[in-house]
């Protein structure tokens, strides 16, 4: 049975690799999310099909064009008063980036994930693509982040031009500069982005010992960042981790990267390891 009603910034944010979502029960998304996906060409044909394929398309007949016909107009748009005619006519939640869009639609049922998952928090992570990671607290609302620990661990990394990527940093500093300067009541604190993503919940696939740089202006913050952290080396003799947030080593060594199979791709494995030159 078809649960939800996924919006098109939902689906759109899975083609950036801003967010991924995943939802219980079965979904659907309305014809009007495939025009936009098309439209706005986030990726090309083949993906967008791929991403549709296993969701549950619903048309957009003459119930719900009457429908969205007599909502759409003031502040809501037509594409929007059609989404949301599809979720009431088929008695599903819709489950979108931006609720305000749908504010004031009589009877709409509205799930906003990034907001829920943010109020009911105690230490966020920031795991989402680095070039989208501001506008994705944004979605999640801001008064949900004040006086919260904001781990980032993302890059501003740029794929547009396929791998390797190139390094996206603007004058206004690095992901976590930029979140702390756009969330000023947000405690933030950089960690875990000097390593690949399968060495962040297991660093025992990497030989040898890591050095995991914990920097932020708020020691309490910083602390607590730690803390949320810790499960990583928790019980690895292999992996220690360093708080090096003040540490500053006149040399940084790279160990040796493995390669471990991922699909018809190597994924190379790495992190850094900080040493003391000695005279």
């Amino acid at each position: 049975m078809t649960d939800v009603l996924l919006d098109s910034d939902v689906l759109i944010d899975h083609l950036l690799g801003a967010v991924r979502r995943v939802v219980t029960g079965d979904a659907a998304y309305s014809s009007v999310s495939r025009c936009e996906l098309f439209a706005g060409r986030q990726a090309d044909e083949d993906t967008i099909n791929l991403l549709l394929a296993p969701i549950v398309e619903l048309p957009v007949d003459r119930d719900v064009a009457e429908s969205g016909g007599g909502r759409g107009g003031g502040t809501v748009s037509t594409p929007d008063a059609l989404v949301a005619a599809t979720a009431l006519l088929h008695d599903l939640v819709l489950v979108t980036r931006d609720a305000k869009r749908f504010a004031g639609i009589e009877g709409l049922r509205v799930r906003q994930p990034d907001a829920e998952a943010a109020a009911f928090a105690e230490v966020l992570v920031n795991c989402t693509a680095g070039l989208h990671s501001v506008d994705a607290p944004r979605a999640a609302g801001e008064e949900h982040l004040g006086g919260k620990v904001v781990v980032d661990i993302s890059n501003a990394l740029d794929f547009s031009n396929g791998s390797p990527p190139r390094a996206a940093l603007p004058d206004e500093g690095n992901v976590a500069q930029q979140l702390q300067a756009a969330f000023p009541d947000a405690r933030v604190v950089k960690t875990l982005n000097t390593m690949t993503a399968a060495d962040m919940v297991e660093p025992g696939l990497l030989p040898g010992g890591h050095s995991v740089f914990l920097s932020g202006e708020d020691a309490a913050a910083k602390r607590g960042g730690s803390a949320s952290c810790s499960p990583t080396s928790a019980g690895d003799p292999r992996a220690s981790s360093t708080s090096a947030a003040s540490h500053r080593p006149r040399r940084r060594a790279l160990p040796p990267a493995v390669a471990e199979p991922h699909g018809h791709r190597q994924l190379a494995l790495f992190n850094v390891a900080a040493v003391r030159a000695c005279s």
